[in-house]
């Protein structure tokens, strides 16, 4: 009986294969057989330094769709924070009240944090001055950009985590 780790390395070894002979173009013995000895060495390389697994691929996979539904959500918010933007410019004697806000996240990964802090420095009048653990310091342009406590960001983010944990 072949265990699921080997069907795993066969599977991705024909696959390696097979776009070894696809990129190519034709097939001889030569190129088969080097074929053979570089799909190898690849697959070992990507699984001992690349830590490679079957299992991560389908983690990746499950939560594609809502890494795609996360970037749809951090371009509207930098649209409407460009729109908010526009709003202070275009009316100059409007008072702009600019603060520091410090918050704590409930993110879990070092992938989950480093988003959450990129996400609000890219949205338009916010930007993360410090990050250390969970504890976020962000200056904000306004007042009106300081909501940043249970952000849309933060329950996408977790949302995205989930799907991690559960596998």
């Amino acid at each position: 009986m072949v265990s699921p780790a080997g069907k795993e390395a066969f599977f991705m070894l024909l696959l390696l294969f097979a776009l070894w002979i696809i990129f190519n173009g034709r097939l001889t013995w030569e190129i088969a057989l080097i074929g053979i000895v570089m799909t190898a060495a690849v697959y070992l390389f990507s699984c001992r330094y690349l830590h490679y697994s079957l299992r991560a691929e389908k983690v990746f996979f499950k939560r594609l769709p809502r890494l795609i539904a996360y970037c749809a959500l951090l371009l509207w918010e930098i649209v409407k924070a460009n729109g908010h933007l526009l709003s202070i410019l275009l009316h100059p004697k409007r008072e702009v009240k600019p603060c520091l806000v410090e918050f704590h996240g409930k993110a879990r990964t070092q992938w989950g944090r480093a988003a959450l802090a990129d996400s609000i420095t890219l949205t338009p009048g916010t930007i993360t001055v410090s990050m250390e653990d969970n504890r976020y310091i962000v200056h904000c342009l306004d007042q009106k950009f300081s909501s940043l406590e249970d952000s849309v960001f933060e329950q996408r983010i977790l949302a995205i985590e989930e799907v991690g944990r559960r596998g």
